[in-house]
Order: structure tokens, then C-alpha cells, then sequence
């Protein structure tokens, strides 16, 4: 945790005599490190009684130029903003996503062979209405209604639940699991991957929906097919932007009804880990260690099952 936020001076004299390129790679993990702890770091205990350790990472975290800028919440460069401006963000189709809860996560009378890992009857949180930017993201939107139509989300879970940052929904796995199959005759490309124009639109709103490809949590098992499509996507929470999926994701809308929805899944718990876990974990991926992202995959995963009961187009 030391490593990812500490000054340049802490770093070994080696890496400090890498290439600019190398440098700006390094800045720019350290910065994205410390923006994914200074959100619970604002929340710890910081008094005489909270450990050593605690008190140091935060008086680093508070020090630390990213911390310092989120902190800020700084508008919009007015570059970004203008490039934002120009983008078409006409409503070419409205997906709805009706939402329900079980009170538990999977269910304990499951026999073999039965595909329905949820409770029979989910408590109706309501429906989450989204305003897809079809001009803004065309290869993107037509991949999500063609997967919409086909009913792809229907009896699926939300996956992850961030508050304050974002949800994920669409990963894909077995049914049983209450993942995502994607349905044949999904479009063969997706255009908007390789066009700069589609990360245009930031993270600044709540209720902001974009195909996630910074925290995609796909198997490799089907990144590798060369038929394989993206169908996840991340919604923000709010009420803050989160700055750090700009241009990292491509925005395909915005929730027009049921921000309330939203809000109500941030309230269902998750499985959270404490302070140590956080920062050996954050350790261990800085250098490099392939297990941190496996365990880091484990948090924010909901303790009630939270279901996406039925899907389609308005």
C-alpha cells in the first residue's frame, strides 16, 4: 500500500532512471491505486487509538497528488468537456431492467440438476429504465438490444455492488450460476472498441451505463472465442462521479427512471473485507502477484441475490 501511494523518492533508483513511458505507466497505476482506497480511507477511524500502520497509510493518502485532486472534485478539463459536448447523444432505444432480491444468495434446496439458483419468488425492488445513445456508441448498442432482445438478462444476477462507485451486471458464465449466456446472432464486430470517439463521454452522472471493459470479469474461457461478445455492464451510484472509469469504458446511456432501484441494491450488503485484507491485497498487486485480482473479485459480491427478473425494450 506504501508502494502505491508513497512520493517518487520511496521508488528504487532503477525504476527511477526507466523511460518516460515507463514513468507515466507507473504514475498512472499509483494514481489509480490511490484513488480506489481514498474512498474508504476517508471513512476509517483516523484517531490516536486506530493502529500505526492505519494512521501512517492515511497521512500518505492525504498527501498523495490523486488523493488531493479527487478530494477537490474538480470539474470537467475543459478540453474533456468540449470533446464531450460534440458527442451525439440522441435516444435511439430505452432498455428496461426489472429488479428483485432473495433474501439469501443462492438457494440451499437447490437439487442437482436444477438450473434456478434463486428464490422462486424475488421481493420486486422496481425497474430501472435506460436511455441508450445509439449515434454516441452504435456498435455497442446494437450489440446490448440484440442481447436484450433475446432475453439474455432475464434471471440474472447483479453481480457486484459498489455504493458510491458502481454495480455490474452481465458477466458471463453458466445459467446455473445465474450468469449471462450470450444468445446467437449477436453483431460479428464491435466498432466502438477501436474508435477513440467512444470513451468520450465520462462517468460524471448517476445512473451513468457504459459496456465495461476496465472491470470486465468475463473467464478467459470465453475472452479467448473469437466469437466472444462483451455484454457487461456498469452502472454508477452516485452521488459523486467516478473519474477514474473515464476513458476506460465506453458510456451507452444514462438511467431516465429508477435511480431510486439503484439506490436501493447499494443498501442489500456485500461482502466486504477489512483494512489488513485491502491493503496486503493492494500490495500484492503492485507487484504483480496474479492471485490479488482473483481475490479482489470477491468483494462487493452481494449476500441477498440480487436479480434482474426481466428485460427488453420499451
Amino acid at each position: 500500500m506504501l508502494a502505491c501511494t508513497g512520493p517518487a523518492a520511496l521508488l528504487a533508483p532503477e525504476a527511477q532512471s526507466l523511460g518516460r513511458r515507463t514513468q507515466a505507466w507507473q504514475q498512472q497505476r499509483r494514481s489509480r491505486c490511490a484513488r480506489r482506497i481514498i474512498c474508504q480511507a476517508q471513512t476509517n477511524d483516523n484517531s490516536p487509538a486506530a493502529p500505526a500502520s492505519r494512521r501512517a497509510a492515511l497521512s500518505l493518502l492525504a498527501a498523495a497528488p490523486a488523493a488531493a485532486a479527487l478530494a477537490a472534485a474538480a470539474p470537467l478539463p475543459a478540453a474533456a468537456a468540449e470533446a464531450a459536448a460534440e458527442v451525439d447523444t440522441t435516444v435511439t432505444h430505452r432498455l428496461f431492467l426489472d429488479v428483485g432480491v432473495c433474501p439469501e444468495a443462492v438457494r440451499t434446496d437447490r437439487r442437482l440438476g436444477d438450473k434456478t439458483p434463486f428464490c422462486g419468488d424475488p421481493a420486486p425492488l422496481g425497474r430501472i429504465v435506460v436511455d441508450l445513445y445509439g449515434k454516441a456508441a452504435p456498435g455497442s448498442v446494437a450489440t446490448l438490444v440484440a442481447a436484450a432482445q433475446a432475453g439474455a438478462y432475464a434471471s440474472t444476477s447483479i453481480t457486484k455492488v459498489l455504493p458510491g462507485r458502481f454495480l455490474l451486471l452481465g458477466t458471463q458464465g453458466p445459467k446455473r450460476s445465474g450468469l449471462v449466456q450470450a444468445p446467437p446472432g449477436l453483431p460479428e464486430s464491435n466498432p466502438d472498441l477501436l474508435s477513440s470517439a467512444a470513451f468520450r463521454l465520462p462517468h460524471r452522472r448517476p445512473g451513468t451505463v457504459s459496456l465495461n471493459l476496465s472491470e470486465n470479469e468475463d473467464d478467459d474461457f470465453f475472452r479467448f472465442d473469437p466469437k466472444y461478445r462483451n455484454l457487461s455492464l456498469l452502472i454508477t451510484t452516485g452521488p459523486g462521479p467516478v473519474p477514474s472509469l473515464d476513458g476506460e469504458n465506453i458510456v451507452i446511456g444514462q438511467v431516465s427512471e429508477g435511480l431510486e432501484v439503484v439506490t436501493a441494491i447499494t443498501q442489500v450488503p456485500t461482502f466486504t473485507p477489512n483494512d489488513n485484507a485491502r491493503a496486503f491485497n493492494q500490495f500484492a498487486k503492485f507487484i504483480g502477484d496474479e492471485r490479488a485480482e482473483k481475490t479482489a473479485r470477491k468483494w462487493g459480491r452481494p449476500l441477498q441475490a440480487v436479480v434482474i427478473t426481466n428485460c427488453g425494450l420499451l
